[in-house]
């Protein structure tokens, strides 16, 4: 089954979002074109349709905004970003497509969804700068999560001698 190509941009004069056909002009610039019209767009605001929908059914483009939604109903307090390239996942090194970026370097993949999950678009880089706040202001969790990394570090490098002392000791005179 083929997967439809859907590009979405800014429209110039308007700022209203376009979706459709991506094409570019002889000048090198991008329009999007829908029911056989063409409309210029902001080059910056050019995303792909992931092939993904949230929770409530809405697309997914590159450059949206999510939250992961509890069962509760409520969001959670981290947002991350769509994007797309190379990154690292679970299964594999060096994939390149869709991947959710979240604050402090945080990748989440989207390999072997059918969907995107839990996820819920709150907005996109464009319109929404301020959200992009909250990827780069560390959360309770986060924290919390760090100081459990640096604390099992410490109880590994402590094994790690504890261990050398001991076949020091016994291989010692």
């Amino acid at each position: 089954m083929m997967r439809e190509y859907l590009f979405r941009g800014k429209e110039f004069g308007t700022g209203i979002w376009r979706q459709g056909d991506l094409s570019y002009n002889r000048f090198g610039e991008p329009s999007i074109y829908s029911n056989g019209f063409g409309q210029l767009v902001h080059p910056e605001t050019v995303g792909e349709w992931t092939g993904l929908t949230d929770e409530a059914g809405q697309k997914i483009f590159e450059g949206d905004i999510l939250r992961y939604a509890k069962s509760d109903g409520s969001l959670s307090e981290f947002a991350t970003e769509v994007r797309f390239g190379t990154y690292n996942c679970s299964c594999c090194r060096g994939v390149y497509g869709w991947y959710l970026s979240g604050g402090g370097g945080d990748i989440r993949d989207f390999c072997g969804y059918e969907d995107a999950g839990p996820y819920v678009v709150v907005g996109n880089i464009h319109d929404n700068p301020e959200l992009l706040e909250d990827l780069e202001r560390p959360t309770a969790n986060s924290v919390r999560a760090s100081q459990i990394i640096l604390a099992a570090e410490e109880q590994f490098k402590a094994m790690i001698e504890e261990t050398r002392m001991q076949i020091t000791k016994e291989d010692g005179p």
